[in-house]
């Protein structure tokens, strides 16, 4: 199985109803910069990327109306740079 290069620490924690989310999402390791979360999250859930390893405990998926996203696809994205990383992996706790 894919694991975490990161011991488990909350480095940020945040709700997220006004990204259309229920609940609060972290984020593992040592980052300078918060995530948003877009709609796609659910309890117990780790959400491998490219660059970070999180946590969530809210996953919904993303509806039609951004057609920048591919339907269904969970994506993440920096509020810094706006930047936008697909998922590598999804896995269930």
């Amino acid at each position: 199985g894919l694991n975490s290069p990161f011991d488990l620490m909350e480095a940020y924690s945040f709700d997220t109803w006004e990204y259309g989310g229920a609940g609060t999402y972290w984020l593992l390791g040592e980052y300078d910069f918060p995530w948003i979360a877009n709609k796609w999250y659910e309890l117990g859930v780790k959400v491998y990327s490219r660059f970070i390893v999180a946590l969530v405990d809210k996953v919904e998926y993303l509806t039609a109306s951004d057609t920048t996203y591919t339907w269904g696809k969970p994506v993440l994205r920096t509020i810094k740079s706006q930047s936008r990383f697909d998922l590598l992996e999804v896995r269930r706790g």
